[in-house]
């Protein structure tokens, strides 16, 4: 592998371990009640975070937040083709239209 293919799959990697636990683990952690557990009493912020409704994974808890992970991965997968189906695919379209005699085949 040469070293720029090995530099992009490091970024690669190393990007989806970001989204990975920004996406899911981070909203879980939001979304959880750890007011049951005795680390939770140290914390100064106990009172604003880690004291969600759910501390469980059941109907309501996969309705609000399972259905969030969800709509983020979504827009994760088809975000990056947006801009090429959007814009970039008709300024192509465009240029062809209107610079056909520039180039020649």
């Amino acid at each position: 592998m040469s070293t720029k293919t090995k530099e992009e799959m490091e970024i690669m990697v190393k990007v989806f371990w970001a989204m990975f636990i920004n996406t899911i683990w981070i909203t879980v952690l939001v979304n959880a009640d750890f007011r049951d557990f005795e680390i939770s009493e140290d914390l100064p912020t106990r009172d604003y975070v880690f004291n969600a409704e759910f501390d469980d994974f059941n109907r309501d808890w996969y309705i609000k937040v399972g259905s969030t992970i969800v709509l983020t991965l979504f827009i994760s997968i088809f975000s990056p083709h947006f801009i090429n189906a959007l814009i970039l695919h008709p300024l192509q379209a465009l240029k062809r239209k209107c610079c056909w005699k520039r180039y020649e085949t």
